[in-house]
């Protein structure tokens, strides 16, 4: 029997592991932290710059993290948070399917690229996966 399907939604999350979602579009992390709350512990950010003050204080397990922000955009995001937490899961999400944007993010760290609309069974197969693989 599985024992998740009778769980009360007021519970929380099935495991203490944390993740930060970063998107400029209200809605999107609004989509994308619906999906994962049920197992994870989710915080929302609009900026590249409220993560990182964020984090500062308390990191999480794993970042989605938009390309396309105001201000620090998410390549140079991504610079510093692996500059500050080197062994950081930082997945990148895009509205262009951009290849040399892949492979750069790749290139400096990014652990996978999630092109929008996004999937969410794909992308909680992916926060899976990199949440296993890196905690074995």
């Amino acid at each position: 029997m599985d024992r998740t399907s009778n769980r009360n939604k007021d519970e929380g999350p099935m495991t203490s592991k944390s993740v930060y979602v970063v998107d400029d579009a209200q809605a999107a992390r609004d989509v994308i932290s619906m999906a994962l709350k049920k197992t994870y512990h989710v915080k929302s950010f609009p900026s590249a710059e409220a993560v990182i003050e964020a984090m500062s204080s308390a990191p999480p397990d794993l970042v989605l993290l938009d390309i396309g922000l105001p201000g620090i955009s998410g390549i140079e995001a991504l610079v510093q948070i692996k500059r500050l937490y080197p062994d950081m899961i930082v997945i990148m999400m895009s509205a262009y399917d951009d290849e040399k944007i892949v492979v750069y993010a790749m290139s400096l760290g990014a652990y996978d690229y999630l092109v929008k609309p996004l999937q969410m069974v794909i992308l909680i197969e992916i926060v899976q996966k990199a949440l296993w693989t890196t905690t074995k």
